[in-house]
């Protein structure tokens, strides 16, 4: 049976039970293969749990899906083979995706100042983005390359090729993909640095985080982009090595979480630290319902939205997501565009001033905004 989850989903070990270990999270809009489902402890009256080996996933975070969804929506076209076996023809979507251009921004001199930005592609900027490694094989990632890749998970697989859960390859996707007929990432002339922190159980933790940090500080990146969230009780050494990459210049970005997680006593670690910019992902049921304050430490806010990126899917190169994972990668390749356009123009690129460059230019965040139509806003706290 195949799955898809439709929320952040927790992997309880041993048992169906929120009292089980969590051993990782799965992030809302990714497929899995599952057995079940099983009966287990009962959350808001379903007591149904999916399993695979000694894992469970309560049922009521996922949807099954149909046979006949995998090809909705997309064209063969003729290309070649790739190393995973996919099928030669490459099942471009129907219209490829430039996530270059659809940023929405509040006024007439600021979209002028984007179009400034977005020219730029990112040029000359290192982004590290730490994650479930990368499928290198995929046509829009091709010009990455090994020398900028690095295992800390402790895979069985690397970095590259085996990205089994898709999450990195996703995000990577939406930073600095590069076509003409597939995804085009808001970044796409950024280098790109792959930090494999996730294994394939799902599973990441304060250590292998902090490792691919010192990592890129070595690589001298301008941006971490950190999809993820760090459960680890001990969280000593997540913490200093935040503070040796702010302290070398780097900007950090991370997802502070979703819907109430955003209205709660704590969002996700890494993005609870002052030095971490974080990103929370919103819908508009919520914007228009929620009357509680936003937690002080989320910075920016982005509708919770399907987004196209690339895929590891055995039969698929695309799919959708959405987000705060999604919202967070957006955001770091936006911080890539505005890095890359100061120093053209000989401009201080602290964290500060990025940040300020960001509020300039946002929405101010007041429960009302519209977040309808083909551009995506930006909204400061």
């Amino acid at each position: 049976m195949r799955i898809r989850t439709i929320r952040d989903l927790e992997i309880h070990r041993g048992e169906p039970s929120t009292e089980a270990p969590v051993k990782g999270i799965i992030y809302e809009g990714f497929e899995l293969e599952v057995e079940g489902p099983v009966e287990g402890e009962a959350l808001d009256g379903n007591d149904l749990w999916y399993r695979i080996g000694e894992d469970y996933y309560w049922s009521g975070g996922a949807v099954e899906v149909a046979q006949d969804e995998e090809d909705e929506g997309e064209v063969a076209v003729e290309g070649e083979g790739d190393r995973a076996g996919r099928p030669a023809d490459i099942p471009f979507p129907a219209e490829s995706v430039n996530w270059n251009s659809r940023i929405r921004w509040s006024g007439a001199t600021e979209a002028t100042r984007l179009q400034e930005w977005e020219a730029t592609g990112g040029r000359g900027v290192k982004v590290a983005v730490l994650d479930s490694g990368i499928y290198a094989g995929h046509p829009d990632l091709a010009h990455l390359r090994a020398d900028r890749m690095a295992d800390f998970s402790g895979s069985d697989f690397g970095y590259e090729d085996r990205d089994v859960i898709g999450h990195g390859t996703q995000m990577a996707g939406l930073i600095n993909a590069r076509s003409d007929r597939g995804v085009t990432g808001v970044a796409p002339q950024c280098e790109l640095y792959i930090g494999k922190v996730t294994h394939e159980d799902f599973s990441h933790s304060a250590e292998s985080v902090s490792n691919a940090i010192d990592w890129a500080i070595g690589q001298e990146v301008d941006i971490i982009n950190m999809s993820l969230e760090i459960r680890d009780a001990d969280k000593t050494k997540l913490e200093a090595a935040v503070r040796r990459a702010s302290d070398a210049g780097i900007i950090l970005v991370a997802s502070a979480g979703n819907q109430t997680m955003l209205v709660g006593e704590e969002i996700h670690y890494p993005a609870m630290y002052d030095r971490v910019i974080s990103v929370g992902a919103v819908d508009e049921s919520f914007l228009k319902q929620n009357r509680k304050p936003i937690h002080p430490e989320v910075d920016l806010l982005l509708p919770y939205r399907p987004m196209l990126s690339c895929s590891t899917e055995a039969d698929n190169y695309y799919r959708e997501a959405s987000g705060v994972s999604m919202t967070t990668a957006l955001v770091s390749g936006v911080i890539a565009l505005i890095l890359s356009y100061r120093r053209r123009q000989g401009e201080s690129s602290t964290s500060d001033d990025i940040m300020r460059q960001l509020f300039r230019f946002s929405y101010e965040f007041d429960n009302t905004l519209d977040l309808s139509g083909e551009q995506i806003p930006i909204m400061r706290i």
